[in-house]
């Protein structure tokens, strides 16, 4: 017996309280009434919390940032026709990133595309590969097949290999209830679905007895396990470890703070190379993993994590340490890293054209700890600085990492401080500001994250002066389609959405502007020049190999 529009949208939402869903992202529209209604009344009844963005790209990261901080499934939810595809680009990041992303779309009734109805498309299968599971439910289905298709899809969706999935739900009018359609149900007790049990650790034993080196690399909150075993081994084996941005492990002892300015001058010597999780932020890691005699990536799930090819095993589990390596093979690493960090400091002390990337990398991971924020920073350029700055004191780091893009991040990291329940110190250049820039709108019915913008304007897309499309010879079109001036106040933007904004443009005052989280506000930061920033980064490199040299 089909239970109607009204009903099968309850039905939905009934079985997803039943598994444990606590958060639920909705973009306004039409023909999702019946879900956005049904999920209203769950967040009114205490059930969950409800989350509403009038933008569907940055609705769309923030339901992403939301769900990879609490590694659980958030609800996504729209209208139908493009509005569904807005959602394309979180939903390829959840993939890649394994982010337990349920987006749930409203779509006219089966049949209706091909008859040119208004604001409807074909997208029962528009995410492709991209999720985990894709189902469909009509208004006609009855609820025990409600029920039913919405386990099925929380099974796929928090499996081993674990990602974002689609229910498209086929709503048919009446939308809402009516004189003629039954009042709202009320919500029911259902039983949840029960989720498959994980296998037992099958860990061997490796010989640590060679010149070794872990990179721990991005890992989704599921498998951070990994990062403690990763510790572990290197702590026994005395190797070192050089751990990415998101790594989350720059205090351990054996860490290696400034490893991008420093692995190059250890190349011929690794004998063997352990990776954990995805790895290959910064182009020196290609060049170990090439260098390495054994390559064995640890690789929990299904997502590759072997980027250059050059895993000689690939094993699901971080092996145990067995011995250690000669020495003085990590005293070696520590001595280049105390060269190096001294060198950094005194370069960026002395630096005369005001604040780069790295100065301003810097004084957030130092001003994080002391306001107890977390940092949040973009693919691109910001995190690459991060990486350069990380102190063994380092704070948490959070980045979209699954496919490094620079679209939704204002979104994810509002997503990400909802998630902690803590303030977020956000790091991004300016391109990447306004690809996003519509994540700072809020309606006044939603409370504020506690998220601190800062934005590193050197008018364009500094990160390609760094690569080979920089080089002299494509100097008449760099600018053109590469650095791409933008020309813009953005603290004008910003101020013009009712956000507080600070502009900066020396070290102090960008001390002040970070002493004190405010609710959500922007601080712009007048950076150096992209071509100074860049001799900069190119002078720093050489000094590295300058230590390297002295050393030997």
């Amino acid at each position: 017996m089909s239970i109607g529009s009204v009903a099968l949208a309850n039905a939905v939402v009934e079985q997803l309280l039943a598994n444990g869903l606590r958060h639920a992202v909705v973009s306004p529209g039409s023909r999702n009434a019946p879900l956005s209604l049904a999920l209203a009344r769950a967040a009114d009844a205490g059930h969950i919390h409800l989350h509403v963005h009038i933008d569907e790209r940055s609705a769309g990261f923030f339901a992403l940032g939301l769900a990879k901080s609490l590694a659980a499934p958030v609800v996504l939810s729209c209208t139908s026709g493009t509005a569904v595809a807005n959602f394309l680009p979180a939903v390829v990041e959840a993939n890649y990133a394994q982010v337990p992303l349920l987006v749930v779309t409203a779509d006219r009734p089966s049949g209706a595309v091909e008859l040119g109805a208004s604001q409807t498309i074909s997208q029962s299968e528009i995410f492709g590969i991209h999720v985990r599971s894709a189902q469909e439910l009509s208004s006609d289905a009855d609820s025990k097949s409600a029920y039913a298709t919405v386990n099925d899809i929380w099974v796929a969706m928090l499996g081993n290999h674990r990602g974002p999935a689609h229910l498209n739900l086929c709503f048919a009018e009446p939308l809402v209830p009516s004189s003629a359609s039954a009042p709202w149900p009320e919500i029911a007790e259902v039983a949840g679905v029960a989720l498959p049990h994980e296998q037992p650790s099958t860990r061997q034993k490796m010989n640590a007895n060679v010149r070794g080196v872990i990179v721990l690399g991005d890992l989704p909150e599921h498998h951070a396990q990994l990062r403690e075993l990763a510790v572990d081994f290197a702590t026994t084996a005395q190797w070192p470890l050089l751990v990415e941005p998101t790594g989350a492990a720059r205090t351990a002892a054996v860490a290696i703070r400034h490893h991008a300015l420093v692995a190059d001058d250890f190349l011929d010597e690794v004998e063997v190379l352990i990776t954990v999780g995805r790895f290959g932020l910064n182009r020196h890691l290609k060049r170990l993993a090439l260098a390495a005699k054994t390559h064995i990536c640890v690789q929990p799930s299904a997502q590759p994590t072997n980027p250059f090819g050059t895993a000689t095993s690939i094993v699901a589990e971080m092996p145990v340490a067995d011995g250690q390596a000669p020495a003085p093979w990590l005293a070696q690493w520590q001595q280049r890293d105390v060269a190096m960090h001294a060198q950094i400091h005194e370069a960026l002390g002395a630096y005369p054209e005001g604040l780069t990337g790295m100065h301003v990398a810097r004084q957030i991971l130092a001003a994080a700890p002391r306001v107890g924020a977390q940092v949040f920073a973009a693919a691109s350029r910001s995190i690459r600085d991060c990486d350069l700055m990380a102190d063994f004191t380092a704070p948490r780091v959070w980045a979209n990492l699954g496919v490094n893009g620079i679209d939704g991040l204002i979104s994810t990291a509002r997503g990400i401080s909802v998630g902690l329940d803590t303030p977020i110190i956000a790091m991004l250049g300016d391109i990447a500001f306004l690809h996003d820039h519509n994540g700072l709108l809020s309606s006044p019915f939603e409370s504020q994250p506690d998220v601190t913008f800062v934005v590193v304007d050197d008018n364009g897309g500094a990160i390609f002066s760094d690569l080979e499309q920089g080089a002299p010879e494509f100097a008449p079109w760099f600018e053109r389609v590469f650095g791409t001036p933008h020309g813009h106040d953005l603290a004008a933007m910003s101020r013009a959405l009712g956000i507080p904004t600070t502009v900066v443009t020396t070290a102090s005052e960008l001390d002040a502007a970070l002493a004190t989280p405010q609710g959500l506000s922007v601080v712009v930061v007048k950076a150096a020049s992209r071509e100074s920033s860049h001799e900069f980064r190119m002078s720093l490199r050489n000094g590295a190999t300058h230590i390297a040299h002295a050393a030997e």
